[in-house]
């Protein structure tokens, strides 16, 4: 009788793994939830827990960077376009209603007062320059008007890429003048009609300051006219 008692307890622990206290069939066990246990079984993670940290929140594949927010554009804050200075000329200035000359090179736009705080109307965007060969921006009623004017663009240039330098084409009535970083890309100064001239500025890529002048100092016409031929060029009117 001793010896079934014994041969069962021997056989009752060997099943429940109590036999060998280090036997790897059976792991101690510890309280747990038994719902949690059954959606995650032991040794596993939530997927979304581990793929974010934060439970419960999802993470899709997408084109922004896996979840990464967009990198701002620097140039969300501007308009397309160039930024448009109008003065009004008086007509009893010296430099207005002089003989046609014609073009001629060698001036340059410090040399007159035709921008000055004094003449100025209004500024703002103009997204385009092509404004034909009739064109009075400014008319307050003064004498002489809609005549006698003249124009300060600034623009912030972008070159996505270049061979060296960007095409553009520039036509005045009268004096017109363009200027990339500072330095004079084309000369129209003088009292004459619509010229219009292509020409090819140096320009690497990157961001440039782009300025461009013109004035109206004769009765007979007014126009300006300005374009990039290259196709790589974008132009921005920024906040100052």
């Amino acid at each position: 009788m001793l010896a079934s008692l014994m041969a069962f307890g021997l056989l009752a622990c060997s099943d429940y793994g109590l036999s060998d206290p280090a036997s790897p069939a059976s792991p101690p066990r510890t309280p747990t939830d038994t719902g949690a246990a059954a959606a995650n079984p032991p040794g596993t993670v939530d997927e979304t827990e581990q793929d974010t940290g934060v439970e419960g929140v999802e993470v899709t594949d997408d084109d922004s960077g896996g979840g990464l927010p967009p990198i701002p554009d620097p140039y969300d804050d501007c308009e397309d376009g160039y930024w448009a200075d109008y003065y009004n000329l008086p007509w009893d200035h010296p430099d207005v209603e002089r003989a046609e000359t014609g073009l001629t090179p060698g001036d340059h736009p410090d040399n007159h007062d035709w921008w000055d705080a004094g003449y100025f109307v209004r500024r703002e965007v103009d997204p385009g320059l092509e404004f034909g060969d009739d064109w009075w921006p400014v008319d307050e009623g003064e004498p002489g008007d809609p005549q006698y004017f003249a124009v300060h663009w600034q623009a912030t240039l972008v070159v996505d890429d270049s061979e060296g330098w960007v095409m553009f084409e520039l036509g005045s009535d009268d004096d017109g003048w363009a200027f990339l970083d500072g330095e004079m890309i084309a000369d129209l100064g003088g009292i004459h009609g619509v010229t219009t001239t292509t020409y090819a500025a140096p320009a690497k890529p990157g961001e440039h300051k782009l300025e461009l002048f013109m004035a109206e100092r004769h009765t007979s016409n007014a126009g300006f006219w300005f374009k990039f031929l290259s196709e790589n060029v974008r132009v921005y009117a920024c906040p100052e």
